[in-house]
């Protein structure tokens, strides 16, 4: 059997095979190190494009609510007014300086905004909720106050008839804590129907409501009141006495029917108002204090600044009865012309005032008391007598109070 070869020594690698391999593994090693770069690359351009890719999907977003945001204020800010839907006749508009307004359908009205109808003629008002007020034939009409709220959502309506008559159909969408009255210059109505009219004789200086639908409580000072029911109407005289109710005249009757417009058609908020207002609602801390909207109050602040304006103003009542040698048997709510005060000054006081008008007014056995509310979101109510200005606030037993103190007998009902 032929002996196993044994090997020879391991022979040594040259300079230049060595050499040769380091090469190699150099290369090796900077191909896997691109490898991994390249990966880790790949990895940080799609985390890029992802995070490009929120970024993009948050400012869409955020330009969609800043849109819906904007639009909402604007649907807001046209509340503070109303348009004219028609008109037939001679028809004279004139805004809160007196300067006439281009009669013409669409025409905007705001608060101060009034409404003159010749003979034949008459002009219909549309509120932004829906709201009609058809102004009849020889009338002077007023729309006194159109505020929103904001937080609450309620809307406070003010309007003055000084002659002629005003026929009014109230929309569902008004809102249900919302306000309406309508004034003479011996009245107030608050409305709580739905079809309603309030007149006003210059020659008898007597006041009128009647109800088409629905109920109105009307009153001759504000502090006591009576229901005019549906299909009923009642006569305020130069006194403030109020009369019973009767049955609604025929030709009062016939003109409620003949008012096509006091039919409201069936409607709902626009979707895109039902969408915006509640987020709006909801923003209303943040929009308050960048002051955003006719409706921004401000936190606090503004609230605050609404109750101090209204007790000035009733500090300012108070101030100007007291000068006077008796108070006034009768103050009329809308004007306060019987207090004596410049027309400019009556204005400034009564802008302060929830309504823009004094809540009641009643005088006796040498004194006198006033009612007056803010225009803060409590609607903060004050009393003036002859002791000073009180909050009275929830507390109307003090109204009572002091009404009978003066002498004067609850024959009628306390709204």
């Amino acid at each position: 059997m032929p002996r196993k070869r044994r090997k020879g020594p391991h022979q040594p690698k040259t300079d230049a095979q060595i050499l040769r391999e380091a090469i190699e593994e150099f290369g090796e090693e900077q191909a896997e190190r691109q490898k991994r770069r390249g990966k880790l690359n790949r990895r940080r351009a799609r985390r890029a494009r992802l995070a490009w890719l929120d970024r993009r999907i948050l400012i869409a977003i955020a330009a969609i609510v800043l849109l819906i945001i904007a639009d909402g204020v604007r649907r807001e800010n046209r509340e503070f007014s109303a348009t004219i839907r028609s008109f037939a006749g001679t028809v004279v508009l004139s805004d809160a300086e007196g300067e006439t307004i281009g009669t013409r359908q669409g025409a905007r009205l705001g608060s101060g905004a009034r409404v003159v109808t010749g003979p034949d003629s008459r002009a219909v008002v549309e509120m932004r909720d829906g709201s009609r007020i058809v102004v009849a034939a020889d009338s002077d009409f007023t729309i006194s106050g159109l505020d929103y709220n904001r937080s609450g959502e309620y809307r406070d309506h003010v309007f003055q008839v000084t002659k002629g008559r005003a026929l009014a159909a109230v929309s569902k969408r008004f809102g249900a804590d919302s306000e309406l009255t309508v004034g003479t210059p011996g009245a107030v109505a608050a409305v709580r129907g739905t079809v309603f009219m309030v007149a006003y004789d210059p020659m008898r200086k007597a006041s009128y409501a009647a109800c088409d639908d629905g109920q109105v409580d009307l009153s001759g000072n504000g502090i006591l009141w009576r229901t005019v029911m549906a299909g009923t109407y009642r006569r305020v005289w130069v006194d403030g006495s109020i009369a019973e109710q009767q049955q609604t005249p025929e030709d009062v009757h016939q003109e409620f029917l003949a008012a096509g417009e006091l039919s409201l058609p069936p409607s709902r908020d626009p979707l895109m108002q039902r969408m915006e207002y509640p987020l709006i609602r909801l923003l209303d801390p943040a929009l308050s204090v960048l002051g955003i909207g006719r409706c921004s109050w401000g936190i606090l602040a503004g609230d605050r600044a609404r109750v101090a304006a209204a007790q000035l103003a009733a500090k300012d009542i108070y101030g100007y009865l007291e000068a006077a040698t008796q108070p006034p048997a009768r103050v009329t709510l809308t004007t306060i012309r019987e207090l004596g005060i410049t027309a400019t000054r009556r204005q400034q006081i009564l802008r302060q005032l929830a309504g823009n008008r004094l809540d009641g007014y009643a005088a006796g056995r040498g004194g006198y008391m006033v009612l007056v509310r803010g225009k803060d979101r409590a609607r903060t109510r004050f009393l003036i007598t002859r002791a000073g200005v009180m909050n009275v606030t929830g507390r109307p037993e003090m109204v009572d109070e002091v009404y009978r103190e003066l002498g004067l007998a609850h024959e009628q009902t306390t709204r």
